[in-house]
């Protein structure tokens, strides 16, 4: 009677559990299609994602196919955990694709930790149990009080060490301007590794000094090079501000030789052409554009 007694207890017990379990799915699910009501809602036909195939949980609204910017939310079964290190996660539609991704993995695993300037690779988005982290630091960036031989690990769901890269003393932050030049870099990168060179170019009518257009610019020890100078080239010929025949310059304008520039002389479809010939400018009269420059309106007057 005892060993009866015990059995019908415990199948009591896990009979309440159920019933828990379904009480608080429920109410989760009342809970998160309130927070959100994009799951229901289409906003557009276009890059809409197929159901999410989900194994260990459950979605919020499960349907076929969800539209384009949609959102889904979803929940993990007991001992297990969304990819979002939390017991429920969202992801969105974007152009027939889910992100993030959506799974649930054991509650035991770790997901990667979100950490500045630090690299690793994952193939399945998550890490074992014991699992011991490989941490790289973004170029630039370095270990801060790095422990000998020690690797974070994931210990029941969390990491027992979270690592923190710093920049390096030898390090550079964002090149300094450069006059009259446009430096090409990534916009979003913020720090530069000690030897990285970064590349510019001087804008229309300057040069550096050997009379290219680029130039290099690199991190030394914490400082940036300096920069050759962009500095204006000469022009060839120079058309001065001022009223000429059939147009009118607000401000001057610049010419290498043999350089032809066109302006509108008022009537629809005609224009004045400017050219630089042996350092002098040479003018056409106010031409049907098709025939500038032909032996019909051709480059005969001075400026």
């Amino acid at each position: 009677m005892l060993v009866f007694s015990g059995i019908r207890s415990a199948l009591c017990y896990k009979t309440l559990k159920i019933l828990r379990k379904k009480e608080e799915m429920w109410f989760l699910r009342v809970l998160l299609l309130a927070w959100f009501p994009g799951v229901l809602h289409a906003q557009t036909a276009a890059g809409s994602c197929a159901r999410p195939d989900l194994t260990g949980g459950f979605l919020v609204s499960d349907q076929q196919s969800y539209p384009h910017e949609s959102n889904v939310a979803y929940a993990c079964n007991d001992g297990l955990k969304s990819a979002l290190d939390g017991w429920w996660g969202t992801s969105t539609c974007k152009d027939g694709k889910w992100f993030p991704d959506i799974f649930c993995i054991d509650e035991r695993s770790c997901v990667p930790p979100e950490i500045p300037h630090v690299k690793y690779s994952t193939t399945t988005g998550w890490f074992k149990e014991n699992y011991k982290l490989r941490v790289e630091c973004d170029q630039g960036y370095q270990l801060k009080n790095p422990r000998p031989n020690y690797l974070p690990q994931c210990i029941k769901g969390s990491w027992d060490l979270t690592p923190v890269c710093e920049k390096r003393a030898d390090a550079c932050d964002q090149p300094p301007q450069i006059a009259n030049a446009t430096i090409i870099h990534e916009a979003t990168q913020k720090v530069f590794a000690s030897g990285f060179q970064l590349g510019y170019i001087c804008k229309e009518g300057h040069s550096i000094e050997e009379g290219s257009s680029k130039g290099l610019i690199t991190c030394e020890s914490g400082e940036w090079t300096m920069a050759p100078p962009c500095s204006r080239v000469t022009p060839a010929c120079v058309m001065k501000k001022g009223r000429y025949t059939y147009i009118e310059l607000l401000e001057d304008e610049d010419f290498k030789e043999g350089e032809i520039k066109s302006f509108d002389c008022g009537y629809e479809n005609y224009e004045v052409r400017a050219r630089c010939y042996n350092s002098e400018i040479r003018l056409t009269q106010c031409c049907y554009k098709t025939i500038v420059g032909t032996r019909d309106c051709h480059f005969t007057q001075r400026s």
